[in-house]
């Protein structure tokens, strides 16, 4: 087994500190070293490394009551953009600059037909992308995340299997490195995955070292995170809990089988029991929370959120996670009656001592947001422990 370069250690310090700062700062020097293990020249070179290249900064002293007061490292939060693309399973894309605050800039968006070859999908990415590219830009790009539908080999940007592109073994990175810039980095993942990550880096999870985010809207996805690492199963397809069988009873009182929890209970299930047409996530939540007061409406919804309450209650007894956070379109409908029916329900699945030390809570990156999570693919690359 061949040893790791110096360069290679270096590199893998680098990223080692960086994160430390991200999920800590501001810190010292001295901190860091206390933390990580590592030597004070090591720490020095490192830091003075990131400065340099305006990932980290220096922001003040720390109260110290003998010597020089150590000084403080902080992100540098408006030097470096990332741009965050995400392919919805309408067909709609959405792309923006993301700073290191978690700030969404000149936002773009366009849109591909449900039966759209996954050709034309590459070249209205890379058109969107090349518009960034060909405009000059008051910042760098630190890379470029893509956060699609389906079951994705993140390593290679192989885009597995899609269902509702009916994609298949699709080399979507490679395609679109061809397009662009081929210096600049370039990550394509699972649009749960990405969203699970966006709480890793920029939401409310941060602090949780173990939960699961639940991407519920047009398609319904779990992101597990365990000791502040994603899981992602082999091959690549943890999380699928839309593809969970859930018996139900017909009119005859006769179990119904071979029934998944997304057939059951996603935004175009609903839209369809309420005799609507499905016209995209974010037409759909309009409507169902501009008719929140309906009686149908509220059946409707009321069923589909009992049927996630059980299968998160199955979450919860397996995993034994912190908290899980509810992402998508649908927690945001009705948060209140959201919270009420899947706590029920996960109160009737699950042992109370374990149900008691979850946190059940909607994620704060709301629509308006989900970029950050295509954002987030740069960062866990760039931070990547992998040589």
């Amino acid at each position: 087994m061949r040893g790791l370069t110096n360069s290679q250690i270096n590199q893998i310090h680098q990223k080692m500190i960086f994160r430390l700062i991200w999920e800590n700062g501001p810190i010292s020097r001295s901190q860091i070293q206390k933390v990580l293990g590592l030597s004070k020249s090591t720490v020095s070179v490192i830091t003075r490394g990131l400065i340099n290249k305006n990932l980290i900064q220096e922001i003040g002293q720390q109260d110290s009551p003998l010597g020089r007061k150590p000084k403080n490292l902080s992100i540098n939060y408006n030097y470096f953009h990332l741009l965050g693309i995400q392919i919805k399973d309408s067909g709609e894309i959405e792309a923006g600059l993301v700073n290191f605050g978690g700030k969404i800039k000149k936002w773009k968006k366009t849109k591909i037909a449900n039966n759209s070859s996954p050709q034309e999908a590459v070249k209205a990415v890379s058109i969107l992308i090349n518009r960034y590219l060909s405009t000059p830009l008051p910042l760098p790009i630190l890379g470029i995340g893509i956060g699609v539908p389906g079951i994705v080999n993140h390593q290679k940007g192989i885009i597995e299997y899609s269902t509702h592109f009916n994609w298949k073994n699709f080399p979507l990175k490679k395609l679109i490195q061809k397009e662009i810039a081929p210096e600049i980095s370039l990550i394509v993942d699972n649009r749960t995955m990405a969203t699970t990550l966006g709480e890793v880096w920029f939401g409310d999870s941060r602090e949780n070292k173990n939960f699961i985010c639940v991407n519920y809207g047009y398609a319904i996805g779990a992101g597990i995170v365990i000791d502040g690492k994603l899981y992602r199963g082999s091959p690549n397809g943890a999380g699928e809990i839309g593809q969970i069988r859930i018996e139900t009873l017909n009119q005859d009182l006769e179990f119904t089988t071979n029934v998944s929890l997304e057939s059951l209970s996603s935004l175009p299930t609903i839209m369809e029991s309420l005799g609507e047409t499905y016209e995209g996530e974010s037409k759909a939540a309009r409507k169902l929370k501009s008719n929140i007061n309906h009686p149908k409406v509220q059946k409707s919804l009321k069923q589909a959120f009992a049927n996630l309450g059980k299968v998160t209650g199955i979450l919860i007894a397996t995993l034994a996670p912190e908290s899980i956070v509810f992402a998508g379109a649908l927690p945001q409908v009705a948060p209140y009656m959201f919270r009420e029916e899947v706590q029920k329900w996960v109160q009737a699945t699950t042992l109370e001592t374990m149900f008691k030390k979850v946190s059940l809570k909607i994620s704060s990156l709301t629509e308006t947001k989900e970029l950050l999570g295509s954002a987030s693919l740069v960062l866990e690359d760039f931070c990547s422990l992998n040589t």
